[in-house]
């Protein structure tokens, strides 16, 4: 018996450690994707108002093609960027001013921004 419950235990740890990968599948990513997966093409935003949302920040890398952001700190923002031509483009946009949108008769002052690569 003490076979029998070793054997059930085998077949609980085989599992839990299945392929997560579905068979036959092939992978699609080409060179440059690759290597922005593995160097990452990231960003910070420093200098980012709490008052602007992270359409704020998407919208300054709208010309740049696909940008995914997330807060880092109250004034970083990381964006991921899909091309290494799209990280210089964005490190160019260092000292544009970031305003948040007008409220009513109310105009919140913008920051000026710094890219930069994070370290």
């Amino acid at each position: 018996m003490a076979t029998e419950s070793l054997d059930s235990d085998d077949d609980k740890e085989q599992e839990a450690v299945r392929p997560t990968a579905v068979e036959g599948e092939e992978d699609t990513m080409d060179d440059e994707e690759e290597a922005g997966v593995q160097a990452g093409f990231i960003v910070h935003v420093r200098n980012v108002s709490p008052a602007n949302s992270m359409a704020d920040v998407v919208a300054l890398f709208h010309a740049l093609g696909p940008v995914f952001c997330y807060r880092v700190s109250d004034s970083v923002v990381a964006a991921e960027l899909d091309s290494a031509a799209a990280l210089e483009a964005a490190l160019a946009l260092t000292g544009t001013v970031l305003a948040p949108p007008k409220v009513g008769h109310v105009k919140i002052p913008g920051e000026r921004i710094e890219v930069v690569i994070p370290q």
